[in-house]
C-alpha cells in the first residue's frame, strides 16, 4: 500500500542516518528510530489482523501530520551564503510566513561582516522566528520547500507542556532528500545538526576496460621511447625516416592517451538522476498529485566536474515543474487529461553536446 511504502522509505532514511551517526561517533537519534520501530510494528500486526493502517495513523508521525496544537511553531531559518545566487530570496519567504498568522521574529546578525568586506550578493543573516496560529507543518514546509536545501532550518512545534521537535535534514549531493521527524519528549527539546555534505566527492568509479585502454598506450609509450632512444645513440642522416616515423608514432600514441585520460573522468547522466525517483515520490504526495518519472539516455556520459555542476539546478528544474508545471488531479481531469502526469528526464549527444 501507499502508506507502507512511506513507512519503508522513512526507515531507509533512519538507517542511513544511523550509519552516518556511527561513521562519525555521534549521537544516535534514539527517539526517531523508536518512533519508526513502533510504526514498523503496527504495521505488521495491522498486517497479520487482515486490515492496513489508514493514511492518518501511518502518516500520523510524518511532518506533513504534525499540527501544531494552536499554539504555534518555533522556526530558526538561517539561510546559506549563496541563497541569491539560486534566485531565491529570505524576504518572500518571510512575507509568505507571515500570511500563515502572527510572526514575532528575531534577526541574528552575527555572521554579517564589517561593510568594507560585504559581498552584497551573499545572505549573511538570519531569523529565529514564531509563528502563532493554527498553521500546520505541511503549510510551513510549502513555503521553505525552494530553499530547504539552502538554509538550516529546524521547526518546533509549540505547546503547553512539551515542545514537540521536528527538525529538517537535507542532504545536500546526495541521493535523497530526508525530512525527519522527531517524537515529543517531554521536558526538554532535541534539534539535530543538518550535516552538509561536500560539494564535491573525492574519487569516481571508473570502468576496468578504461583502465585497461591507458596501462595499454603507456606501454606504447614506453616502446616508442625506447626505439627513439635507440635511434639517438648512434644517430646520422640515413635514419631521417625511421626518426621520423618515431615521432609521429609517439604523437599518435601521446593524442590517444589525452583522450582516453579524459574519457575516465566521464560519468553516466544517472548518477545526476538517480535522485529524483525519491525526489518526485515525496513531492507529490506532499502536493496531491498523481505524477510519473521517466527517464532516459541515463548511460550518456558527462564529464565529473560538469556532473556536479549541473545537479542541484536539475532539482530546483524538476521542483518547479512539479509545482508550477504540472496541474491538480481534478483540474488535470477538468481540462480532458488523464489524471496522471508524466515528467519526463532524458539526456542525449547533439553534435558536440549533452541536451
Amino acid at each position: 500500500t501507499e502508506e507502507a511504502v512511506n513507512l519503508l522509505l522513512t526507515t531507509v532514511d533512519v538507517l542511513r542516518e544511523m550509519l552516518t551517526a556511527l561513521r562519525e561517533n555521534s549521537e544516535l537519534d534514539s527517539e526517531r528510530i523508536k518512533v519508526t520501530h513502533d510504526q514498523l510494528e503496527a504495521l505488521l500486526a495491522s498486517d497479520s489482523a487482515g486490515s492496513q493502517p489508514t493514511s492518518q495513523e501511518a502518516s500520523s508521525e510524518t511532518p506533513s501530520a504534525v499540527s501544531s496544537g494552536g499554539d504555534g511553531w518555533n522556526i530558526s531559518f538561517h539561510p546559506h551564503l549563496d541563497l541569491f545566487k539560486t534566485g531565491n530570496d529570505p524576504v518572500r519567504i518571510l512575507r509568505e510566513l507571515s500570511q500563515l498568522g502572527d510572526i514575532e521574529s528575531k534577526m541574528d546578525a552575527a555572521s554579517l561582516p564589517d561593510f568594507e568586506n560585504l559581498d552584497p550578493e551573499e545572505s549573511h543573516i538570519g531569523w529565529d522566528i514564531v509563528l502563532k496560529g493554527s498553521a500546520t507543518r505541511a503549510d510551513i514546509d510549502e513555503v521553505f520547500a525552494w530553499v530547504e536545501d539552502e538554509c538550516d532550518l529546524a521547526i518546533t512545534a509549540i505547546e503547553s507542556d512539551v515542545e514537540q521537535v521536528v527538525p529538517v535534514i537535507v542532504e545536500k549531493n546526495d541521493t535523497t532528500e530526508n525530512t525527519a521527524a522527531a517524537a515529543p519528549k517531554a521536558g526538554r527539546t532535541k534539534t539535530k545538526a543538518k550535516a552538509k555534505a561536500g560539494s564535491e566527492t573525492a574519487s569516481i568509479r571508473v570502468g576496468i576496460d578504461k583502465v585497461d585502454s591507458v596501462i595499454n598506450l603507456v606501454g606504447e609509450l614506453v616502446i616508442t621511447q625506447s626505439m627513439l632512444s635507440t635511434l639517438g645513440e648512434n644517430f646520422d642522416m640515413s635514419k631521417v625516416n625511421s626518426l621520423i616515423q618515431g615521432m609521429e608514432q609517439l604523437e599518435l600514441n601521446t593524442r590517444e592517451l589525452q583522450e582516453q585520460v579524459m574519457r575516465m573522468r566521464m560519468m553516466p547522466i544517472n548518477f545526476a538522476f538517480q535522485r529524483f525517483p525519491r525526489l518526485v515520490h515525496d513531492m507529490s504526495q506532499k502536493m496531491g498529485k498523481n505524477i510519473e518519472l521517466k527517464m532516459t539516455g541515463q548511460q550518456t556520459e558527462l564529464d565529473k566536474t560538469v556532473m556536479e555542476k549541473i545537479g542541484d539546478p536539475l532539482v530546483h528544474l524538476v521542483r518547479n515543474s512539479l509545482d508550477h508545471g504540472i496541474e491538480s488531479p481534478e483540474k488535470r481531469k477538468e481540462a480532458g487529461k488523464p489524471e496522471t502526469a508524466t515528467l519526463g528526464l532524458n539526456a542525449y549527444h547533439q553534435g558536440g553536446n549533452i541536451v
